[in-house]
């Protein structure tokens, strides 16, 4: 946390007549970085200075990055995107290959392999994530009216494309609006994608004879497994389908999605939970559900219903056993995204001289961060949103799960002292966080507190990280 003397005065900024187009519409300051100015990268827009440079100058230099970034996808990028090395070889050889004749494929492997060198060359970061938006808007621009016209000749590479957009709407850095495995949308881009290449694939059977069906096949064990294996029962999900039960006896035909949704869960959950699963067994596991889903789930979904929103919530759990992978970020990257940006901001403003940050999942463990920050763990609030309404204690967790659980108002406390003596905070974490209760335990401590009887609730609502059942 860095101090000094305050002063009531605003830090005025020039004018700026020479900003992107874009930006001077919208009547923002923009930063005039070239090939694309910071603000267009954080909301993937098209800037106008892509467009007004040099055209000799942006051919050479996109020629030169072409050649750098298919080096780099053959040589690197293929061997994260499976643990299976038949595929690996696939996506290292036959797939920049099919880029050859086919742009929209090409663009995709240029956007992926961009996003990759971005994600650890943070001194390249800006121009890389530019050139990324521009080589994906560019593959979508040209296999998407292909999409409606699919036939034996361009189905196996709109597979690919699929694939390949999936990993870059999967990979593209976290918004300042998103959070876990969910976009700036209530449904996430990547779902649609999923259940739009089982359709090409079940759409045309020359997919099933092209090189590139080595990604499906190489877990038909899996799949045949995940249809016929009796999975356990987990208490969670059993839990959340009584859930189900209880809050829609009116409603027999949207109790039946759900259930039905919960019962194709259970049986992804056995790849994570059930036993000694390999990588690749686990990535199929977690995709097959996408593809069972109903059409009546995802219309639930979409109008925003609790009860398809909390079973969406059980699946993103398992996001959080595929972090290993540089192209899936979970809940405490989506933090840590925010963290950086509230510094910055901060830092940017020149008049703002405190800073206190409040982190549930000590983001300061993962980056450098000069303020003050305050593990604050969980407020109880966001946990139990309905706990001053009403007695029933409203949870999405497992009766027995573990959290460290803080009234708002004591972080507002120590957070006032932190502003009334800086310099004795300045730079240091402090865990406020006591002991770590189940939630049984906490209605028990509730109810010894308030004089009134608490009892447990499923509460079907959306989770902002993994992990948490």
């Amino acid at each position: 946390m860095s101090s000094g003397p305050t002063g009531s005065r605003r830090k005025y900024h020039s004018k700026s007549r020479t900003g992107c187009q874009i930006c001077r519409s919208r009547k923002i300051k923009c930063d005039e970085q070239r090939p694309s100015c910071l603000n267009c990268v954080k909301r993937e827009l098209q800037c106008s200075f892509l467009q007004t440079q040099n055209s000799t100058w942006i051919v050479l230099q996109s020629e030169t990055l072409n050649l750098e970034l298919l080096h780099h996808f053959t040589v690197s990028t293929f061997a994260t995107l499976s643990p299976d090395t038949q595929i690996r070889e696939l996506w290292r050889v036959t797939i920049p290959q099919m880029g050859f004749t086919t742009d929209h494929i090409l663009d995709g492997v240029l956007a992926l392999a961009a996003l990759h060198i971005a994600r650890y060359n943070t001194g390249r970061r800006h121009a890389l994530l530019a050139y990324a938006i521009e080589r994906h808007s560019a593959s979508l621009s040209k296999a998407l009216p292909l999409i409606f016209l699919v036939k034996p000749q361009n189905c196996t590479p709109l597979f690919v494309f699929g694939v390949l957009t999936l990993y870059y709407s999967l990979a593209r850095p976290i918004q300042e609006d998103d959070a876990l495995i969910f976009g700036s949308g209530v449904i996430p881009e990547w779902l649609y994608l999923m259940r739009g290449i089982d359709t090409v694939v079940m759409a045309e059977a020359s997919v099933f004879s092209s090189p590139v069906s080595l990604i499906f096949r190489s877990t038909w064990g899996s799949l045949d497994y995940w249809k016929t294996h009796t999975p356990e029962q987990y208490p969670v999900l059993t839990e959340l389908k009584d859930t189900i039960c209880a809050e829609t006896p009116d409603d027999r035909e949207r109790q039946l999605t759900l259930q039905e949704t919960v019962v194709a869960l259970t049986r992804s959950y056995t790849f994570f939970y059930g036993g000694n699963f390999k990588d690749q067994d686990k990535l199929r596991g977690f995709y097959e559900w996408l593809f069972k889903i109903s059409d009546a789930y995802l219309r639930l979904l979409k109008t925003g219903d609790d009860g398809s929103l909390g079973v969406l919530a059980f699946y993103a759990v398992l996001v959080k056993d595929l972090e290993k992978y540089w192209w899936i970020e979970g809940g405490d990257s989506a933090e840590l995204h925010q963290a950086t940006n509230i510094v910055r901001a901060v830092q940017a403003s020149g008049t703002i001289k405190t800073l206190v940050y409040t982190s549930v999942c000590a983001v300061d463990q993962r980056a450098s961060f000069p303020e003050a920050r305050l593990r604050s763990r969980t407020s109880v609030n966001g946990y139990f949103p309905e706990l001053e309404r009403s007695l029933p204690l409203r949870t999405a967790m497992g009766s027995e799960k573990r959290t460290m659980l803080i009234d708002p108002n004591d972080i507002g406390r120590f957070a006032a002292a932190v502003f009334i003596n800086p310099e004795r905070f300045s730079g240091l974490a402090v865990d406020i966080g006591c002991e770590a209760l189940t939630v049984t335990q906490d209605a028990s401590v509730i109810t010894e507190v308030s004089g009134s009887e608490i009892w447990l609730s499923m509460f079907l609502a959306i989770w902002r990280s993994a992990g948490h059942l």
